[in-house]
């Protein structure tokens, strides 16, 4: 398995002041047997010039006449893939040299595994950082994909055999990979491998986008709706995810709302066997993360004017707050007894 080929897909667009750097680390990752596709999405300046001036077989310059996003190039580069393994690295971002190593090595100790990503150094235009990416494995990570996109896509390394054979879904809703993993998820086991092994760039440019527009709640709604079995209005959806949103949910929703912030309660959410078990800790914070959002609903509600949702959550939020605060303090004391 460790010698496996490994496609690192690349789209790039106008990503000239970073993509020499990006492509060169994947060129000295430790792991030799990689080739790295570079999807140029009809760029205006020098990222094609740039990408075929390196004198390495391992890299293959994909160009598109017309720019159709980050989901489209993602789609092109994988109908290009060669090997087994598909890695991601925007152009924007750098691997460290043990990247591929470190990542292939756990797919080949744990075989359940389809998709896996790891921890980001984040910093911004000008080299600064700004801390770790966050931290969610195991079940908690297959839970928080119920909030929010907690998979780091740049550092990303899954097996060609779990892909859609249409690859990334939902590529008009700027949320291609947060759709693929909703749609994996049910049935592949994702993993987080907590060493940090990119370098993630958040600035204007980059090509994570905000995931705040209606398509992309819609989205949202659509598969999870599929999944939960339950009625998901967009509006309903912009709320769960966006808590400020709630006064926008039409008093005809309330109970829709009330209903999906019941069912992703993770003490009760039903996951599949391929899903780990809690650990104390994973369980602990992914109450807290639960109550928080819940609480942050009812605080939104009361400030603007929705007494309806506040009467219909208000006692939600304080046994869960409750709930928290008691597997907090749990886990807490076992770590004070094997200190």
């Amino acid at each position: 398995m460790t010698r496996e080929l490994v496609s690192v897909v690349m789209p790039a667009h106008n990503a000239a002041r970073w993509v020499e750097q990006a492509v060169t680390s994947m060129l000295v990752q430790t792991h030799r047997e990689l080739e790295v596709i570079v999807v140029d999405d009809a760029s205006t300046d020098r990222t094609p010039d740039i990408v075929s001036a390196f004198r390495d077989s391992r890299v293959r310059l994909v160009q598109k006449m017309h720019n159709g996003g980050c989901g489209r190039a993602l789609n092109t580069g994988l109908e290009h893939a060669q090997g087994v393994i598909i890695a991601r690295l925007d152009a924007d971002d750098y691997a460290l040299p043990q990247r591929l190593e470190r990542q292939v090595q756990m797919l080949a100790r744990a075989p359940d595994i389809g998709v896996l990503d790891a921890a980001a150094w984040r910093v911004d235009a000008s080299g600064r950082s700004l801390g770790r990416s966050p931290r969610f494995e195991g079940r908690a990570l297959h839970y928080q994909l119920l909030q929010e996109c907690p998979i780091v896509h740049p550092a990303v390394v899954m097996r060609k055999s779990v892909l859609p054979r249409d690859g990334y879904p939902s590529v008009d809703t700027q949320m291609e990979d947060y759709a693929l993993w909703l749609e994996l998820a049910p049935q592949v086991r994702l993993e987080h491998l907590p060493e940090p092994l990119i370098v993630y760039r958040r600035h204007p440019g980059a090509i994570g986008a905000q995931r705040t527009g209606l398509r992309s709640q819609a989205e949202w709604a659509r598969i999870m709706a599929r999944q939960l079995g339950l009625a998901i209005d967009t509006q309903v959806a912009a709320a769960w995810l966006h808590p400020s949103h709630v006064g926008h949910v039409s008093e005809s929703c309330v109970a829709q709302l009330v209903s999906l912030v019941r069912r992703l309660d993770p003490e009760t959410f039903t996951f599949g066997a391929h899903v780990p078990a809690w650990t104390p800790l994973g369980r602990a914070r992914a109450s807290r993360l639960y109550a928080h959002r819940v609480v942050r609903l009812v605080l939104a509600a009361r400030a603007g004017g929705r007494r309806d949702v506040v009467a219909a959550l208000v006692g939600d939020a304080a046994k869960l707050s409750a709930r928290a605060i008691a597997l907090t303090l749990r886990v807490s004391r076992r770590g004070s007894r094997r200190g």
